[in-house]
């Protein structure tokens, strides 16, 4: 064990000073849009349309500009400094609540063990490096799950941020709707109250421009960029006609939502599958978008996590482990020239994505070991 401690703790502080070379970028190409939007929008200006200050259009609803005025105050360049500091704090804020949510060790190998996964998980460098929102929304995620057991007004509320500030997870909504009405009126009133106040705040010309111009391009645009790593992505390399993805997009989509939906719905009241309940709906949420960019997957940490502690709560076989980790790879890799490879090995974060939800609708399904235990224990003494 101790053999095992101190390469996890290596592990661990190598994968540590690889992910912090980040602090020693000179741009965050996507921080700019955070940081001048609010700006923008209040000086007259359309942010959803190219402007010179920012590294491109923003895709973001008129509520979130509100969370990013604040940055105004700061010079550009040590905004984005704070802005990636505070992005690593909340990575390891994340990774310190799901183990708290699990009950599991802090000082533990499988803790160094895991933090080292994250912090060489091409979606979390990508979003560091491109000066993202993710890891804020996981941060959210994580705080969301951390508090559905005991303060489900603390749930809703952070549930509700993590939606206003980028339209996810969809899918955790109707499961909250089944399991605690609390958390989804609380996170739903958190919504309408943001949406209104932006009305008052943002131009009502760009918040009409946001809901008729940009958020229906959202679900019915096809991006053929290699970061699109949703099922729209997938299609569009698949080089079919238009109608032929079209059909087969919306038929994947009802099928992975139902099915999602309907398994949660039947296991809703399973106490010790209640967190690999939420990362199974993030994973369904991830892959049924019209586009997912790579770093959109940094929200996989969550399902990842709490799928691996299961297999080592039930003490599953060796194959559970190995289909776990080849779904880890597929997610956490990057095609430095993905034109160098075919077209369909492209999609290697959606394998891997889809795959996790295949084995993780297994494992909610299936009877736990601890279930089974108990189950013939009281068997035995009836």
């Amino acid at each position: 064990m101790k053999f095992l401690r101190a390469i996890s703790l290596i592990f661990f502080f190598l994968t540590l000073l690889i992910l912090l070379r980040v602090l020693l970028y000179d741009s965050y190409p996507d921080f700019s849009v955070f940081y001048y939007t609010p700006q923008i929008s209040l000086s007259g200006g359309n942010p959803y349309l190219n402007n010179k200050l920012i590294f491109t259009p923003s895709a973001y609803p008129p509520f979130s500009f509100m969370f990013q005025i604040p940055l105004l105050i700061i010079p550009f360049i040590i905004a984005s400094k704070i802005w990636i500091i505070f992005s690593l704090g909340a990575l390891f804020a994340s990774i310190i609540l799901l183990f708290k949510t699990a009950e599991l060790k802090l000082n533990s190998s499988l803790f160094y063990f895991f933090s080292g996964l994250s912090f060489i998980f091409f979606p979390v460098k990508f979003t560091l490096g491109m000066g993202q929102t993710n890891l804020f929304v996981l941060l959210f995620l994580s705080l969301a799950i951390y508090f559905s057991k005991k303060k489900e007004v603390w749930s809703g509320f952070f549930l509700g941020l993590s939606f206003l500030i980028k339209l996810f997870p969809l899918l955790v909504f109707p499961y909250f709707l089944f399991k605690s009405r609390k958390v989804f009126l609380f996170s739903l009133t958190m919504i309408f109250a943001a949406i209104i106040l932006s009305l008052i705040v943002i131009p009502l010309p760009l918040n009409q421009y946001f809901y008729q111009k940009v958020l229906p391009t959202m679900y019915s645009s096809w991006p053929a960029e290699y970061y699109n790593q949703s099922i729209g992505g997938f299609l569009v390399r698949l080089s079919l006609p238009l109608t032929e993805r079209t059909i087969i997009k919306y038929i994947f989509v009802i099928l992975v939502t139902a099915t999602s939906l309907i398994i949660a719905f039947f296991r809703r009241n399973s106490i010790e599958k209640t967190d690999l309940l939420l990362g199974y709906l993030i994973l369904a949420s991830l892959i049924i978008n019209g586009f997912s960019w790579q770093h959109h997957f940094t929200w996989t940490l969550i399902p990842l996590f709490f799928t691996l502690t299961y297999l080592i709560k039930d003490k599953l076989n060796f194959w559970y482990y190995a289909l776990f980790f080849y779904c880890y790879l597929l997610i956490a890799i990057n095609i430095i020239s993905p034109n160098s490879v075919p077209l369909l090995a492209q999609s290697h974060v959606f394998y891997g994505t889809f795959t996790l939800w295949v084995l993780d609708s297994l494992l909610i399904l299936k009877t736990s070991g601890e279930s089974l235990k108990h189950s013939r224990k009281k068997s035995d003494q009836d």
